[in-house]
């Protein structure tokens, strides 16, 4: 099983680049202090990569383990390597649209143990918290509202179908 985050997110990422050359241009322009642009030029690259590395991996799970690959960087980890794997079901909590529900439900592997707020989604923690690690992954479940024919306003992040992925998880014993 391969999992990958859309090619939809590819344009947030070309979204969040050209807001980087924005405040570049800005901050040169304006005549800004250097120590702050180039404070807020970092912060933007360092936002731009943190966010392409933490939602560009891909993942792939078979019956031995999963590994986790990004551009030519690959780490495999054997099922019985991950010390938390939890699930957590939020579709009851959501009643809005607006309420996240496309990423209401998901499944949390870590090789060691994570200091994530339980309110926090994993993209989030992923993205703005630990970065550059690979040594946990994540998948959200499909929920209806992803089925439906309107293009959606947010892309797909590591979606799988959940009965076909629980359905693997028993088989494989992760």
């Amino acid at each position: 099983m391969i999992v990958k985050s859309e090619k939809l997110l590819w344009k947030y990422i070309l979204f969040m680049f050209v807001i980087f050359l924005l405040v570049s241009i800005i901050c040169f322009i304006d005549n800004v202090p250097i120590l702050f642009s180039l404070m807020m030029w970092g912060l933007t690259f360092y936002l731009l990569i943190c966010i392409t590395i933490s939602l560009g991996k891909t993942i792939i799970m078979d019956e031995k383990g999963c590994t986790l690959c990004f551009l030519k960087y690959q780490r495999t980890y054997k099922w019985e390597e991950f010390k938390v794997k939890h699930m957590d079901d939020r579709r009851n909590i959501y009643h809005s649209p607006t309420d996240q529900a496309p990423y209401s439900s998901f499944v949390l592997f870590s090789v060691k143990e994570l200091h994530k707020p339980k309110n926090m989604l994993p993209d989030t923690y992923n993205c703005y918290f630990c970065p550059f690690s690979f040594s946990f992954f994540y998948v959200y479940f499909k929920v209806d509202d992803m089925h439906s024919s309107k293009p959606l306003p947010y892309p797909e992040i590591y979606t799988v179908d959940e009965k076909e992925f629980l359905e693997k998880m028993q088989q494989w014993g992760g």
